[in-house]
């Protein structure tokens, strides 16, 4: 997986797939059509140029890294509320 915004398409299906194979319990994906909204975007991307003119700043933490960060924090806050 990409990082974020590196103007490179990251498709949404491809983080559901990395957050799916980190699940600690079996995961299945359905979609319903009737949810889906005509002209949705199937994908995201952009690019850090502006912000990096600017302040120097670029991403440097790879969206797996990400995606696992944020299933660490979330799972924490489950066990600490159980």
């Amino acid at each position: 997986i990409y990082h974020p915004c590196t103007g490179r398409s990251l498709a949404i299906q491809q983080l559901i797939d990395s957050l799916a194979a980190s699940a600690v319990i079996p995961v299945r994906i359905a979609s319903d059509p009737d949810r889906q909204r005509a002209g949705e975007q199937p994908d995201l991307y952009g690019t850090p140029a502006l912000l990096t003119e600017h302040t120097g700043w670029c991403p440097e933490i790879e969206m797996d890294q990400t995606l696992n960060d944020t299933l660490s924090w979330w799972r924490h806050q489950v066990e600490t509320r159980a």
